[in-house]
């Protein structure tokens, strides 16, 4: 299998921001109808996107998969993710809406308190201790984690370098080549969608890589690993600031543990 981003947007963005070719038009569609892919061959999905059956052979495993039936199969997965998760942004949890009164908005910001005070406990940050002082002690520290979390890793990243960490972005394990022993290896997964595809498999990856091995999700599915949890919220935006919070906590520890 090749190494690819987990995520099919992750997959399809390189065509997307081609220049108009075969690639581009297929990718385009399938963005477009997602929800149909599962059931189209791939001579519909041809016809549909104005090219030959072997522009989309050829582009399938651009992409990173070996053949038309694994793509089509990573699709009704991808589609069942989001409906499992529901990334979308509800109307009703818009953050402001008209007419923008000051009233509304003291009212918005006295929700807050009851909707963050759960998602941190003694024990999460007893774990993100736990987690500085192995970053400190291993001389590689890998960050994994899907797009969404890409700010979050960087975030930490770029804080903590001038104090001596240098965390390496990584979008598989199989990236990792340094040996075991000296590797901290932190997965940023907030819905726990890494072990949702071959369970098994994906934490025996990790464990390969690196004797010391951290989840930080707002799920309970670590699979026996480490795991710092972050209570899950009732809307998307206030998800968003639980991760920053996370963020800060831990260049905050790090640094006072220097």
């Amino acid at each position: 299998m090749r190494v690819m981003p987990y995520s099919l947007y992750d997959r399809l963005l390189p065509c997307l921001t081609r220049n108009a070719d075969s690639n581009q038009a297929i990718a385009m569609y399938v963005l477009k109808h997602l929800s149909e892919i599962p059931t189209c061959s791939i001579f519909q999905l041809a016809k549909q996107s104005h090219v030959s059956p072997s522009s989309v052979s050829r582009f399938v495993q651009k992409i990173g998969f070996e053949d038309y039936t694994e793509f089509r199969d990573y699709v009704e997965e991808e589609l069942g993710r989001n409906d499992v998760y529901s990334f979308s942004h509800p109307v009703e949890n818009r953050p402001f809406s008209p007419p923008y009164s000051r009233e509304q908005l003291t009212a918005f910001f006295q929700t807050l308190p009851a909707m963050l005070e759960h998602a941190f406990s003694t024990q999460t940050c007893r774990m993100i201790e736990t987690l500085c002082q192995t970053m400190k002690a291993k001389p590689n520290v890998y960050f994994l984690g899907l797009r969404s979390m890409r700010m979050v890793m960087e975030h930490i990243a770029n804080e903590l370098m001038p104090f001596g960490l240098v965390a390496t972005m990584i979008g598989e394990p199989k990236e990792i080549t340094t040996p075991r022993e000296t590797n901290a290896l932190v997965l940023f997964s907030m819905h726990g969608h890494y072990f949702r595809l071959k369970p098994p498999q994906k934490k025996q990856e990790l464990i390969e890589k690196s004797d010391a091995v951290f989840v930080i999700s707002q799920t309970g599915n670590a699979q026996g690993l480490p795991l710092i949890r972050l209570g899950k919220c009732a809307t998307s935006w206030a998800d968003s600031i639980v991760w920053t919070l996370l963020a800060e906590q831990v260049v905050y520890t790090y640094k006072f543990l220097t």
